[in-house]
């Protein structure tokens, strides 16, 4: 039986005002489905890409096209995608490299969520394998920007689950976007020019 996982409310609006009405996206890494009726939104045609052949055959009963992969090794073309969405999936790798295997299939807009590496969450889980700090994130995606054809920038989420008047939630959302370090979980998000 498959626990499904809620949808985060902060990770709605990233998908609202990050990806782009567009041909074709990919969710990579899609797990229970969570996020595709909101992605499902934005595409003419959504794909998603999950390891676990029980998560995978669970999006294929919801009435999504799901494909049986490893997301370090997307079985797709060059470019066979205008927007790649991929949350909460490139710190279960060991290395970077799978944002070069994102650049390889997307077209024009990618968006990553990851925990910061010093939040409890990414501490917590044992699955968590990538070694990086947000140092480390930048000085990797600031080389990537010298030698391909991608732009990114970093934010910062912010603290969705914490209980705070109005204001306070507002400016620690602001904070937290211009200064990721300060976030439990950051956003990437690459744009082709």
């Amino acid at each position: 039986m498959v626990i499904r996982k809620e949808t985060e409310t902060r990770k709605l609006e990233l998908i609202s005002r990050s990806i782009p009405q567009s041909g074709r996206i990919l969710d990579l890494g899609a797990g229970d489905g969570a996020y595709l009726p909101h992605l499902a939104r934005k595409a003419k045609r959504l794909i998603a890409i999950e390891i676990n052949r029980d998560l995978c055959d669970l999006i294929k009963l919801d009435g999504f096209e799901a494909v049986l992969a490893d997301a370090r090794h997307i079985p797709f073309k060059d470019g066979s995608f205008d927007c790649v969405w991929a949350s909460e999936i490139v710190e279960h790798t060991p290395s970077f490299n799978m944002i070069e295997e994102i650049e390889r299939v997307a077209k024009h807009t990618i968006v990553i969520t990851m925990p910061n590496s010093w939040s409890p969450h990414y501490k917590r889980d044992a699955t968590h394998v990538l070694k990086y700090s947000l140092f480390s994130l930048l000085r990797y995606l600031k080389a990537r920007m010298k030698n391909t054809r991608w732009k990114y920038k970093v934010r910062g989420l912010g603290f969705y689950w914490v209980p705070l008047p109005g204001f306070a939630k507002r400016l620690t959302a602001y904070l937290t976007y211009y200064l990721p370090w300060f976030s439990p979980t950051v956003y990437i998000v690459g744009t082709s020019f």
